[in-house]
């Protein structure tokens, strides 16, 4: 609160007597309540403030960056203390916003812009555990999330895509050219970045898969792309294959070890019976924004030479923003530049 304070009498502005009510409820609630709810709790202690007050005062505190205001889902402006940027949690049954200050388990993430506070918006929707021990139909929790929420979305409203967000920093084991290492998704920034899923080690279709990547990762690498392989087995079996098999020995990225799924659930790839990941291939830009993704079940190979051209297709487009890549689109060839006079010429 003190802090708070410090901040509002930093920016110039006067530190009202409304201003202090508000900001005091506000650091007293763990959720974050809506305009009319901060009124009615404020004036039970200060009955000559006005509702109009209290929503001017909010809007100030807002847009002078001392508190945060999102957007929920059902179209309520919500009012939060604290004004770092931070994930929010909103359930669906009761509505109530809650933070999410660790947000690595969590296997969807919509991660807004925050140049504007106006911008922050509700990143998680689905149904609170307590609103699930209401209604007897409490879910079976991921024994890794580090939640007290449900973080899946309700069957009638779909999951956001990943596409065009921002990639979870993650830390993680890996096996690399005769070593053990660390590979931080956020040492990657300002290359681009893509992870392959596999299934297993030991296993029929992810040799001819990884293969052919480790065939064409110089190809890769003249992009500026660099390949991560994942699965769920040990840094230890990574070592134990790549010794064992002439296929896998001829590999040089860092093969990363995602023993626990963390990345794996993240993403979206994790099958929780098996203990397995899905065939999954995520291409993430230098900005660490995640562009292209795909996903096949594990009795199907994918090609290196399509997510080659995926990765040169979005390079083009990064590197100019006002042309499009068609079908099948190569280095060399024709692009398309939208406008109204294309509009059905194609």
């Amino acid at each position: 609160m003190e802090t708070l304070k410090k901040k509002l009498n930093t920016s110039g502005k006067r530190l009202t007597k409304q201003k202090q009510a508000i900001l005091d409820y506000l650091c007293s609630v763990t959720c974050h309540p809506d305009a009319e709810t901060v009124y009615l709790e404020v004036h039970k202690n200060q009955k000559e403030i006005g509702l109009r007050t209290v929503f001017r005062n909010l809007r100030e505190l807002a847009k002078d960056g001392i508190i945060l205001e999102l957007h929920s889902p059902e179209g309520k402006r919500r009012y939060d203390g604290n004004a770092k940027h931070h994930l929010h949690f909103f359930c669906r049954q009761c509505q109530k916003v809650d933070d999410i200050f660790d947000f690595k388990d969590v296997m969807m993430i919509k991660q807004d812009s925050v140049g504007q506070i106006e911008q922050i918006e509700c990143n998680i929707c689905g149904v609170c555990n307590e609103c699930l021990e209401k209604n007897n139909t409490r879910r079976k929790m991921d024994p890794d999330l580090d939640l007290n929420r449900c973080g899946y979305c309700d069957d009638e409203f779909s999951s956001p895509s990943l596409v065009g967000h921002r990639l979870p920093d993650i830390e993680l084991d890996a096996y690399q050219n005769g070593k053990f290492i660390k590979v931080s998704t956020a040492n990657y920034r300002g290359k681009w970045l893509v992870i392959v899923f596999y299934p297993a080690d030991f296993t029929f279709v992810c040799p001819t898969e990884l293969r052919e990547l480790a065939a064409t990762y110089a190809n890769f690498q003249k992009e500026n792309a660099e390949i991560l392989s994942v699965s769920t087995d040990t840094m230890y079996v990574h070592k134990a294959w790549h010794d064992q098999s002439k296929a896998i020995s001829e590999i040089a990225f860092p093969m990363v070890a995602d023993p626990a799924a963390k990345l794996a659930k993240m993403l979206g790839v994790y099958l929780r019976e098996d203990g397995l990941a899905l065939r999954g291939t995520f291409v993430v830009d230098p900005d660490g924004i995640i562009k292209t993704i795909e996903i096949h079940a594990n009795s199907i190979g994918r090609s290196a030479d399509e997510t080659l051209r995926k990765v040169q297709a979005a390079k083009f487009v990064y590197e100019n923003g006002n042309e499009v890549c068609p079908a099948n689109w190569k280095p060399g060839q024709k692009t398309l530049k939208p406008g109204v006079s294309l509009v059905g010429k194609i």
